[in-house]
């Protein structure tokens, strides 16, 4: 998918926010994005959430794997 960077940096400039819902263990977590960061999240949610949260993305991966198996064997 190719973004409109122009487009974004207008509505950035206009004062309108980008958020995105990100999977957590126990939900999800409401995350800011900066404009410059758009393209960035669209081509690859996961690996940007990793990024944010400062883990790589096979960890992110992993953990919710085993979060959601523990939910599982517990629940």
């Amino acid at each position: 998918m190719s973004i409109d960077t122009q487009t974004v940096a207008e509505m950035a400039n206009a004062g309108i926010a980008f958020v995105a819902s990100v999977r957590v263990s126990g939900g999800g977590e409401t995350v800011v994005l900066p404009s410059n960061s758009i393209a960035e999240y669209v081509g690859d949610p996961q690996g940007f959430a990793a990024k944010h949260f400062g883990i790589t993305k096979e960890r992110r991966v992993v953990s919710g794997y085993l979060q959601r198996v523990a939910h599982c064997e517990s629940g």
